[in-house]
């Protein structure tokens, strides 16, 4: 069983993980989302590529940033940028030092979903930078508020539950 919990957002704006509020955000509108993957496990690949497949399906601009080698094994996919992170791109007070990095986390989304499955000091310094009308956590480790959390179970069909995911979300938003 999936497990959903959702934040009460009847309006929001793009924002820097702040409450300001600005015009209501419609997932029908919604063209570009960020994604920040992290895990060094087979399933965290996995879980990446499905995502991507099922939001290159639905016609979404992805710009993903990863803080792990191996996601570059992902399939190619249409519409998508990537690049990658390390403890480098960040200066001795947590500050992002990476052009790259710098970039991904000024610019604004659409959608912002954060699929990593580690507690990392770096991911959450990016997630917590992020702007975004919508946020999203699935399987979040990292203790940051997200608008939506969604728990896919061990074992079950990701690509199948993030096709759940986005038709929750239009049927909440709608």
């Amino acid at each position: 069983m999936t497990k959903i919990s959702v934040k009460d957002t009847t309006q929001s704006s793009i924002h820097k993980n702040t409450s300001e509020i600005s015009t209501p955000f419609r997932l029908s509108e919604a063209r570009t989302v960020n994604v920040i993957a992290g895990g060094k496990k087979e399933s965290d690949i996995q879980l990446l590529d499905d995502l991507l497949e099922v939001l290159s399906e639905r016609g979404f601009h992805v710009r993903i940033m990863c803080d792990y080698p191996p996601c570059r094994e992902i399939k190619s996919h249409d519409a998508m940028s990537i690049a990658f992170f390390s403890r480098r791109d960040f200066s001795i007070f947590g500050s992002p030092k990476s052009p790259i990095l710098k970039e991904f986390i000024d610019t604004a989304s659409d959608i912002f979903i954060d699929i990593t499955s580690s507690n990392s000091k770096m991911v959450r310094k990016v997630c917590g930078r992020m702007k975004y009308h919508l946020s999203i956590g699935v399987n979040p480790a990292n203790g940051v508020k997200y608008d939506f959390v969604y728990t896919i179970p061990e074992g079950s069909d990701t690509r199948l539950s993030f096709e759940k995911m986005i038709d929750y979300l239009s049927l909440i938003n709608s």
